[in-house]
């Protein structure tokens, strides 16, 4: 035991050595006033020249620029391949053991000498902007006057200026003289080498005139309120309503009870409103508003037979379930708010098709409704049906409580087929198909479908689809992985084959029997005539109802005799009490011998295992 615990801490010791494999690398720096290096987070001592480090695998090398100071690039030795470096700030660097005797050399400079660019920048309140160089994406900051901004030709080549104050915009940029236009709050000026920009933060003392015109009157009771600069006005329909220069405007409306058809705002149009919009003033403004109150619409619903359908207002999960629905035309109003109706089948109902006037047809979506959109006016046609499960399929599953976890076998519409271990019959109709199959948690996965496998939906899952026809055998093994076994028959000369009744599967009828056949283990076989007996594998099987059934387990051997007849039992033979039963396997005699046997009336009888003919 002591050398067992003296191995595992050498073999531990060995894991953390191989976790601290220390790496050894080198930095070469320029100019250590202009960088600095830090490994795992601790800033580093740094020479001019070359600089070794034994560093862990994966740990983090940092290189950054001091104040006034930027990187240029920082390049490998050993493929003289460049690093990134993130505008022109810093760079990382992640150790592994291929870095082994890797150097890393960093050029850097002074931000003066690299930003020979000048452009000229005058502000006049230079605390509401923000200004921002492309390429380094770094900040400028800017005094109240004249600025002489600088930049690095070819990398910072556009200036991006923007209110730094929320909520309150810029009045105007010029560049070179020409007014520009922003993008979204933001004014974007590339720079070309000879710049003069003015920027005006703060707007002039005049005031500009606001004009609300209406398409109608009931288009102004749209609007719930007007505010400028968040003060509530109620004077905004005066004709000699102004406000100040770059005052926002905020304009409420009643979402609720109205539709809004336009807003403009000189021309341009609001393309959404979510209760309120706000614009600054920067000229004389007209606002334009055209809405209506909300109503409702008509549409007309043909439909063959109400019974099979159920129609709602607005979504099925709404509840709104449309009542009084006749075979022909129905004329039903939705509000304008919510035009949509959804259209489902009844149980044991389908619907065929849904289309309108013009001839769109509409589907169908994953949870079996028809979801349409009206218009005022529109026809709305609706073929169904009556479900009649007039086909038959036999599904056979080998332990259905081995899928533990879950397990699902629906028709097309989604409604559930429940599935029991052994045999079960499905009713179906052509639009049940496909049907779906899945489950987890089963330690097997094997589909056959008349024999055949059936592959799943997608490799290495348990999704199936299968269609069936009528007469169609699906086996599902979960617990199992089944072979194929054979099954031969042994006739009697005196046995006419012809009047004999095979079947697998309980519905499959084998034609010719004679010649054995091939059945997955599990197999049901159902031998029907009269006057037989029958053994499987040397043992005989007891009829139920004039059927002898076995099950397929492993190869099997069949033989099929008359039964042996006797008009009386003679002393001296066999007089082992025996138990005697009809051919329906019921028990009418106990402990029987052969007198006993010989006084049952005449019929057909099972003894020790075989068909017996008592005459009289």
């Amino acid at each position: 035991m002591v050398k067992f615990y003296k191995s595992f801490l050498a073999l531990m010791l060995s894991v953390v050595a191989i976790a601290a494999n220390a790496v050894n690398i080198t930095i070469n720096v320029d100019d250590p006033e202009r960088v600095k290096v830090s490994v795992a987070y601790e800033e580093k001592s740094v020479v001019a020249g070359a600089n070794t480090f034994s560093v862990d695998e994966y740990t983090q090398v940092a290189i950054e620029a001091k104040a006034g100071a930027m990187i240029q690039s920082v390049t490998r030795t050993s493929d003289g391949g460049t690093e990134y470096v993130s505008n022109m700030n810093n760079c990382s660097l992640y150790v592994s053991s291929y870095n082994e005797g890797e150097t890393w050399t960093v050029v850097s400079g002074l931000e003066a000498d690299i930003r020979t660019g000048v452009c000229r920048v005058t502000v006049d309140d230079a605390s509401k902007v923000r200004m921002q160089r492309s390429g380094t994406y770094s900040e400028v900051t800017l005094s109240d006057g004249l600025n002489e901004v600088r930049y690095i030709p070819g990398t910072e080549t556009q200036l991006m200026i923007a209110s730094a104050i929320y909520g309150t915009p810029l009045y105007k940029v010029t560049h070179n003289g020409t007014e520009k236009e922003s993008q979204y709050g933001t004014w974007y000026i590339d720079l070309t080498g000879e710049d003069e920009i003015e920027i005006q933060a703060n707007y002039p003392d005049v005031d500009f005139p606001v004009h609300f015109t209406y398409a109608d009157e009931e288009s102004k009771g749209f609007i719930t309120g007007v505010t400028v600069d968040a003060a509530q006005v109620d004077n905004y329909n005066d004709a000699d309503f102004s406000v100040k220069a770059g005052s926002a405007i905020t304009i409420s409306g009643n979402t609720a009870d109205y539709a809004l058809d336009e807003l403009t705002v000189n021309g341009t149009p609001v393309t959404y409103f979510y209760g309120s919009h706000t614009f600054t003033v920067t000229e004389e403004t007209t606002v334009s508003v055209k809405a209506h109150k909300y109503g409702t619409i008509s549409a007309t619903l043909n439909i063959d037979d109400p019974t099979n359908v159920k129609v709602y207002r607005g979504n099925s999960y709404d509840g709104q379930l449309i009542e009084g629905l006749v075979s022909g035309a129905n004329t039903i109003e939705v509000s304008e708010t919510n035009t949509a109706i959804s259209i489902a089948a009844e149980s044991g109902c389908f619907i065929t098709s849904v289309t309108d006037g013009d001839g769109q047809s509409y589907y169908a979506d994953y949870s079996g409704y028809y979801n349409v959109t009206l218009k005022d006016g529109m026809t709305v046609d609706i073929v169904s049906g009556r479900i009649a499960r007039d086909s038959k399929a036999i599904v056979y599953v080998d332990d259905r409580a081995a899928a533990a976890t879950y397990f699902s076998f629906t028709r097309n519409d989604r409604s559930e087929v429940a599935l029991e271990t052994g045999y079960n019959t499905v009713d179906f109709y052509s639009g049940d198909n496909p049907m779906g199959l899945s489950w987890y948690g089963a330690p097997c996965a094997n589909v056959y479908l008349n024999g055949e496998t059936v592959a799943p939906m997608y490799e290495n899952s348990t999704s199936y689809q299968v269609s069936f026809n009528d007469g169609d055998v699906l086996k599902i093994y979960l617990a199992s992985n089944p072979k194929t076994c054979g099954v031969t028959f042994t006739v009697g000369s005196d046995v006419t084959p012809a009047g004999i009744s095979v079947k697998r599967d309980i519905i499959v009828g084998v034609e010719d029997w004679t010649n054995g056949f091939s059945a997955l283990q599990g197999t049901q076989v159902d031998i029907t005539a009269e006057d037989i007996s029958v053994t499987v594998n040397g043992t005989a099987v007891t009829p139920v109802d004039g059927t002898f059934t076995f099950t397929v387990s492993d190869d099997t051997e069949v033989s099929i005799a008359k039964p042996t007849a006797i008009s009386d039992i003679r002393a001296g033979e066999t007089t082992a009490a025996r138990n005697v039963y009809n051919m329906q396997g019921v028990k009418v005699a106990d402990n029987a011998d052969n007198a006993a046997i010989s006084n049952l009336p005449a019929g057909i009888y099972i003894i020790d295992g075989k068909k017996i003919v008592i005459r009289k």
